[in-house]
């Protein structure tokens, strides 16, 4: 499967690791939507399926909103794009 990144997200403490993640594996930049690819046990995945769908959500806007809840928690700004480096 592949959302791993979901259960190890929950799992961060450090603002400086989620920063890494989000910039290795996410790469937000604006409004640009990116594919994400992890593996994650099939068990992981369907609770966070149930999850989804007791919110009527497909699986992954429910681990998109709640990544962006993560990040809003963390007062981590994914919402401003990235000044362009020279």
């Amino acid at each position: 499967m592949t959302i791993t990144f979901y259960y190890y997200i929950l799992q961060i403490k450090s603002s400086y690791f989620l920063h890494f993640l989000l910039k290795k594996f996410l790469a937000i930049q604006g409004d640009m939507k990116m594919v994400v690819s992890f593996k994650i046990d099939s068990r992981i995945k369907e609770a966070i399926q149930k999850l989804a769908d007791k919110e009527n959500r497909s699986l992954s806007n429910y681990i998109v909103t709640v990544l962006m809840k993560h990040l809003e928690e963390k007062d981590i700004d994914y919402k401003t794009p990235p000044k362009p480096s020279k």
